[in-house]
């Protein structure tokens, strides 16, 4: 019985919001002046969430609502002769009910409907934003590092006359994670900054660049020592076909998307309605003597906050152009590295941006944030270990 009650209750309190009786039909009660219909009664058992209507199918469920809304109806006729309907408190809720109502009727008519993407909003994106998806040239690279340029010269000999790349990195390469990966240090964009497991090293790039596939490279001298590489292979440029990706952008984009659209039709309506700002509350006028660690913070924040993921680079790349000493310096340039990899799936982006946070060393990154950009490097995109992996 106390079940029944709280369902009865939970119908009415659900009907206030949703209109009282009065519809057309055969009549199926009265009280007072006002009757209920057929179509009252099919209404609200239509208007009643599915766990509830279950409740009241079957004749006898059908009577219980008809019961039910008699007894609202006999609230409603109390109410009235009491003139709540003119109690100021009343008034303002019933304002604020028609405003929620009126509200929500224009957004489900004019907002709504345009905030799914389509896929023509979607190619749109892709064309925009093409060097998300183009891959640019690479140079898959082999290479094997020494303390000292004579025995780099005579490892270099040693592979002009045969003698494998697995024998001379084995027991000669000085390099330990290159050692690990037996002399291959990953692909390498054209102009890299910076290259996988070596560091910033403008000749080296230069060099790997114009060096003929199959061939070896003279002795240089890098960041980590005599090195002496050659190119397996070069990949041309290529661009993700759009049908590979157009789910990614949906996944990604759908939600910056529909807020672009909440907020240009906001912006037609302010237009349209000559809206301004008379006190803006949050003015301190202390703003512009914000000093560094505001500032960085602030934009932090902001993009931990953003549910964009290109905006988030945009305020990470912010902090890194405007306060690149500020302790969030760091910081952000993993976090463009980790939304590269993670989100978007640019791995390249993502090697790029680890790679600058282990450039930037211990004087100006963390240790936990050196160890991690060293992890992404050597795990982004591998699938979590089966069990019984070593």
């Amino acid at each position: 019985m106390r079940r029944f009650a709280a369902l009865l209750l939970t119908a009415f309190l659900f009907s206030l919001a949703c209109g009282g009786s009065g519809g057309e039909g055969e009549t199926v009660a009265v009280i007072g002046d006002r009757t209920i219909t057929v179509d009252d009664v099919d209404r609200r058992l239509a208007e009643m969430p599915p766990r509830i209507q279950e409740e009241f199918s079957g004749p006898e469920g059908r009577k219980k609502l008809i019961e039910g809304l008699l007894d609202e109806e006999a609230f409603l006729l109390a109410a009235l002769d009491q003139k709540l309907d003119e109690n100021p408190e009343v008034k303002r809720q019933i304002e604020s009910a028609r405003r929620r109502v009126l509200i929500q009727a224009y957004y489900g008519r004019e907002v709504a409907p345009y905030t799914q993407m389509t896929e023509e909003d979607m190619r749109d994106y892709y064309e925009s934003h093409m060097d998300l998806f183009t891959h640019p040239e690479e140079s898959e690279v082999r290479q094997v590092v020494v303390d000292s340029k004579e025995t780099a010269e005579r490892v270099r000999r040693m592979l002009l006359d045969g003698t494998s790349w697995d024998h001379v990195v084995g027991k000669y390469c000085t390099d330990m994670p290159t050692k690990r990966r037996n002399g291959r240090i990953g692909p390498v964009q054209k102009n890299a900054s910076l290259i996988p497991l070596v560091g910033a090293s403008a000749e080296l790039s230069r060099c790997i660049d114009t060096l003929t596939v199959g061939t070896l490279s003279p002795v240089i001298r890098g960041p980590k020592g005599y090195h002496v590489f050659t190119v397996e292979k070069r990949n041309p440029e290529s661009v993700m076909d759009f049908e590979k990706v157009q789910e990614t952008i949906r996944r990604n984009h759908a939600q910056a998307f529909a807020e672009e659209v909440r907020k240009e039709k906001v912006e037609e309506l302010h237009e349209e309605y000559g809206t301004r700002l008379v006190m803006d509350p949050t003015a301190t006028g202390e703003e512009e003597g914000l000093d560094e660690d505001r500032q960085a913070a602030k934009l932090f924040q902001l993009a931990q906050n953003a549910s964009d993921p290109m905006q988030r680079i945009k305020y990470y790349d912010e902090i890194l152009r405007n306060h690149p000493d500020d302790p969030y310096a760091c910081e952000a340039q993993f976090m463009i590295g980790f939304v590269y990899s993670e989100e978007l799936h640019n791995f390249d982006r993502a090697r790029e941006a680890f790679e600058k946070v282990l450039a930037r060393g211990k004087d100006g990154c963390k240790d936990e944030l050196i160890e991690s950009a060293t992890w992404m490097l050597q795990n982004m995109g591998d699938s979590p270990p089966e069990f019984g992996e070593d």
